[in-house]
């Protein structure tokens, strides 16, 4: 799966109408539990501020 986003662009989240503004930081690699196989693509670290804070 290709990433949909790269670090430094902002973000919500999804079915969110209101809230304060998120930017993406990184990607997080995981480890599936059960067939333990690391997904590198799907989780994303973000930083959300609050009046530009």
């Amino acid at each position: 799966m290709a990433r949909k986003f790269k670090g430094g662009d902002r973000v919500k989240a999804k079915g969110a109408s209101s809230g304060p503004k998120t930017e993406v930081s990184k990607y997080i690699a995981k480890k599936e539990p059960i067939f333990g196989f690391t997904d590198r693509d799907t989780y994303v670290e973000c930083v959300w501020y609050r009046n530009g804070e």
